[in-house]
């Protein structure tokens, strides 16, 4: 029982902090002078 909560603990940190440290990559090889899209922009279509 304990080892499955540990599981998904360790699943939910890693769908959340992979992703982050992805784009940390993205950016720190791009360079900081490069602004980073926001989310709203990115969904949002423009007109």
């Amino acid at each position: 029982m304990l080892w499955g909560h540990l599981a998904l603990l360790v699943m939910a940190a890693g769908s959340i902090l992979i992703p982050e440290l992805v784009h940390a990559a993205v950016r720190e090889r791009r360079g900081a002078s490069v602004p980073e899209p926001s989310p709203v922009q990115v969904a949002t279509p423009i007109e």
